[in-house]
């Protein structure tokens, strides 16, 4: 059985391969998400972690703190949860929209790899269109990251289909640069084999052993014969000394 932990490990591996997505996590947070967080009694600091498997840092904007101040009491409890959240410079003088701030924020190609959450069905539309951003939501008192977004899925295909068309290209090139054969097909390099010794010059090596040792052998005979005629010229001049 498929967790919800484990298919929304699922869905930061497909953001992080196609999109760049790491650790720590940013998540932008609107009032909608924080109102449903009070009632559903979840603690999006603790809890938004333990979903993901992963750190997370949780933003928020001045304009979505605007606009749950003027939603009066009914969002009190929204506003206190809001405020304990970093938040994000949005550069807005005059205060928008928590829909619009946010969508500006994120940017049309979210380079910074924000993740929205949020309940507000116009701003998740909104969203749907921009490529890369993954998007949270609370469905049954409990944590949801939403599959990836048609305009997500295609982006990443489009990629995966440059990467394999630049691999088979370079694949191309290699195969031009190796020469060709007489009739045109592509030669593959020979492996150089270990060489068996020349036999000729193995029997002149051999050829030369035997001279040097028939020399030596000559001279020792040589040696022996002159030793043995000086002793035998010694034995005669020995006798002929005892006769006189």
């Amino acid at each position: 059985k498929v967790t919800r932990g484990k298919r929304a490990r699922r869905t930061l591996a497909f953001f992080q391969q196609a999109f760049g997505f790491r650790q720590p996590y940013q998540v932008l947070v609107d009032g909608t998400f924080c109102q449903a967080a009070l009632k559903c009694k979840i603690h999006i600091k603790e809890q938004l972690p333990n979903y993901f498997g992963g750190e997370a840092q949780i933003f928020s904007t001045r304009c979505v703190l605007q606009e749950l101040d003027k939603l009066g009491d009914d969002f009190l409890g929204a506003k206190l949860i809001c405020k304990r959240f970093q938040f994000r410079k949005c550069h807005h003088r005059d205060p928008l929209s928590a829909v619009d701030c946010l969508l500006d924020v994120i940017g049309q190609k979210n380079n910074l790899h924000f993740l929205l959450a949020t309940q507000d069905r116009t701003l998740k539309e909104a969203v749907a269109k921009i490529p890369g951003v993954p998007i949270i939501t609370i469905y049954h008192h409990a944590l949801i990251l939403e599959k990836p977004s048609e305009a997500s899925t295609a982006l990443a295909d489009q990629r995966n289909a440059t990467k394999l068309a630049l691999s088979e290209r370079d694949r191309q090139s290699l195969d031009r640069l190796k020469p060709p054969s007489a009739d045109g097909a592509i030669v593959k390099p020979r492996r150089h084999k270990a060489r068996e010794p020349n036999p000729l010059s193995v029997k002149k090596k051999a050829t030369a052993m035997k001279k040097a040792a028939g020399a030596a052998g000559a001279a020792g005979a040589g040696q022996k014969k002159k030793k043995k005629q000086e002793e035998e010229g010694e034995g005669a001049a020995a006798m002929s000394a005892e006769d006189d």
